[in-house]
């Protein structure tokens, strides 16, 4: 008799995740719209391809770390730890790589007014290779992203 009671509380349950067209194992579980495959293989792209740019000594003292490490020197919100993985989970939380985001990294960084672009005078600005860059993997990640989010968007049920 329990066990029938169990499966009766189980069946609506299961009859949402069919109705909402999703899966729990396949919806993304935090911020940012990806799964945690998509996270951690956009963690090891950023941490090949965007980090060195990042923290290319060339630039600045210490790339994007010279004015935006993790202490009280930095003035602004933009926080970048020693670790790429831990800065490109937080700037996934925190909208840095949106498209409609004045701050973002891609619109700073190739901004034409060298008043909002980053790095700041009279520090090299990126590369037109390296904006490409930035931009290429900020598209695809998106993309990503826009696919994850609507393929969980709710689906109402069609009529036989």
């Amino acid at each position: 008799m329990r066990r029938s009671i169990r499966l009766l509380l189980l069946i609506p349950i299961v009859a949402l995740s069919v109705v909402a067209g999703e899966s729990p194992k396949s919806a993304p579980d935090t911020a940012g719209g990806l799964t945690d495959t998509d996270r951690i293989m956009f963690a090891r792209r950023f941490a090949r391809s965007i980090w060195p740019m990042m923290a290319e000594p060339n630039l600045t003292e210490k790339g994007c770390l010279a004015c935006h490490r993790d202490d009280q020197s930095n003035t602004s919100p933009l926080v970048l730890l020693d670790s790429p993985s831990a800065v490109f989970a937080s700037l996934l939380e925190e909208g840095y790589f949106d498209r409609n985001n004045p701050s973002a990294i891609l619109t700073r960084v190739a901004h034409k007014n060298e008043k909002f672009r980053m790095p700041p005078v009279p520090a090299r600005s990126w590369s037109q290779e390296e904006v490409r860059t930035l931009r290429t993997f900020i598209e695809e990640l998106n993309a990503k992203r826009i696919r994850k989010e609507s393929s969980l968007a709710p689906q109402l049920p069609t009529r036989p």
